[in-house]
């Protein structure tokens, strides 16, 4: 009887000492874990607006969303916009207003069209395009 309690007092040992002992070696895994993405900066915003335009430019309404007040291109124009994607190759932000250099490139074929100079401006808090010329 002695030595059945003895076998059953080294494994209560074991777990208890392993339960003890598993944050020390979880703790960093689970420190290291990160929660959600990364943050997004200013130039993070922009240059996601500028590859979301051919996405948004499915409707009048989305499309018109992207551009400061007033800015949009007219309808005719969209149309060109949904048949392109767009690359944001650099963002420069000064204050409420940026420039950023643009890859416009065809869906279809992934052919590169050229670039442009873009302009964006800070818009009750949100970054809109105030002119995106396509390449010519």
């Amino acid at each position: 009887m002695k030595r059945h309690f003895g076998r059953l007092g080294g494994l209560t040992v074991f777990v208890l000492a392993a339960f003890l002992l598993s944050p020390v070696f979880l703790g960093g895994c689970i420190g290291s874990i990160e929660t959600g993405p990364p943050e997004m900066d200013e130039s993070d915003h922009v240059s996601s607006l500028v590859s979301g335009l051919g996405d948004h430019s499915g409707s009048a309404k989305g499309f018109a969303s992207v551009f400061a007040d007033g800015n949009a291109p007219d309808e005719k124009q969209r149309a060109a916009y949904r048949d392109c994607s767009f690359r944001a190759d650099s963002v420069e932000i000064d204050g409420q207003s940026a420039t950023i250099q643009v890859t416009a490139g065809k869906m279809a074929d992934g052919q590169i069209l050229g670039q442009e100079a873009w302009t964006a401006v800070k818009q009750d808090g949100q970054w809109k395009l105030e002119t995106a010329p396509l390449p010519q």
